[in-house]
């Protein structure tokens, strides 16, 4: 697999991570749980944008832009 479908793989990732965390906080009855996994659904929100923004400038670069 190359470099760029290496990236776009860890965009998926963040992606399910962040659904993983959502449905466990949602089943979570301890709100101090509740928040954790919250709060780490937003840290794969927030990697999810870095990659994504990330993956934009290289393919940018490459001349290879996506519409």
């Amino acid at each position: 697999m190359d470099m760029i479908e290496e990236i776009k793989n860890a965009i998926r990732e963040e992606m399910k991570a962040q659904k993983k965390y959502a449905a466990l906080a949602e089943e979570a009855i301890d709100p101090v749980l509740r928040d954790f996994f919250l709060q780490l659904k937003k840290e794969e929100e927030n990697h999810q944008r870095l990659l994504a923004a990330r993956y934009e400038a290289i393919m940018k670069i490459l001349g290879k832009e996506e519409k």
